[in-house]
């Protein structure tokens, strides 16, 4: 779910909950969420949508195609055991 705010014009600040987690940092599904709902009420596009994680840029058609422009850090590694990794094998 997306919660947004208008800021200006082109801008608002979104808050994303993800089913399960709770709320999140940054979401490009919800800050596509956010951005088409505001275009959908009147705001123009490109939509500047800042969250605590960042900002993004959702840029929407005409024809509702989409562009999604910001940056991407990592923020999670990990690594599978060899045991699963085996067990998933056996299960093929």
């Amino acid at each position: 779910m997306s919660w947004y705010t208008p800021l200006a014009d082109g801008r608002i600040r979104a808050r994303i909950f993800e089913r399960g987690v709770g709320e999140t940092t940054a979401s490009g599904t919800g800050a596509i969420g956010a951005a088409v709902a505001y275009v959908l009420a009147g705001g123009t596009s490109p939509v500047r949508v800042e969250l605590d994680g960042g900002e993004l840029e959702v840029e929407l058609g005409e024809d509702l195609h989409i562009k999604l422009s910001g940056w991407a850090v990592p923020v999670f590694r990990g690594s599978l055991s060899s045991e699963f990794i085996e067990e998933l094998h056996a299960t093929q």
